[in-house]
Parts: structure tokens; sequence; C-alpha cells
């Protein structure tokens, strides 16, 4: 069965797994580091919604053990998409990111095609959106 699982690379990794795991509530799977303590690949989870994490150097290189690979250059990434997590209560999730001091982009809104939802900003500018709308289960 596909899956998909989105990759966030950050420059300062560490900020950016507190900031999933403050303002949204993500919980660490399995986070493994380089001998410099930086992350290498991270794993958290929110019920059934997972995402992986890693660092990113200032030239928009992701080191690995394994390869030296490329997410864009000079930090610019191409291509860029926000990410949108689907939660049962988005009032909750809004009333946690905002206890938190999340960059709130957006106040929490109704939408015609279902649920409510809002938009925040991570520590590293990537956008968020969070809502009750979950396309999979939609008819």
């Amino acid at each position: 069965m596909p899956t998909i699982f989105p990759i966030i690379r950050f420059a300062d990794s560490e900020a950016g797994l507190a900031w999933l795991k403050d303002a949204l509530g993500f919980e660490e799977h399995g986070v493994f580091r380089a001998d410099d303590g930086s992350i290498q690949h991270g794993e958290l989870r929110l019920g059934d919604a997972w995402v992986m994490i890693g660092t990113e150097s200032a030239d928009g290189v992701a080191r690995t053990a394994e390869r030296t690979s490329s997410f864009g250059t000079g930090g610019e990434h191409r291509g860029s998409a926000f990410t949108y997590l689907a939660v049962e209560d988005a009032a909750a999730a809004f009333d946690r990111a905002r206890a938190a001091g999340a960059d709130l982009t957006s106040e929490l809104e109704s939408r015609d095609y279902g649920g409510r939802d809002f938009s925040l900003r991570d520590s590293e500018g990537n956008i968020w959106s969070v809502g009750e709308y979950d396309p999979s289960r939609a008819r």
C-alpha cells in the first residue's frame, strides 16, 4: 500500500525537532545522529501521521553516512511545498500551537469543503496547514 512521508531538512534540526514536538505535538520515533551530534535522520509521529527530518547545511547539502545528497543550492528549495496535517480537533491543535508561541499565519477558519483549519510557519519558514479535513476519509 503506497504511503507518503514528507522529509524536511533544517539548517538547525534541533530547533526543527523541538518545534514539531512543542507546536504540533509530534513524538520522536527514532532520531539518528552523526558523530558531531547533528541529526542525520529523524522520524516523528503524530497518530498515523509521520514526518522525517534531517540536517541541511547552508550550501543546501544534506550529509548522511552513506552519501552526500543535494536538497537545493545555497539554502534555496526548488519546488518547495507546504505540508498539510489532518487532525481530529483543529481547535485543540490551534490552541497548542498558540501556547507554544508558534508563528501563526492564519487564524482557525471553517472551510466549505469540511472542517476547520489554520496555518503556521515552522522554525525555518516552512508553511504548515493543520485542519480537520482528511481527503482519505472524504467522499
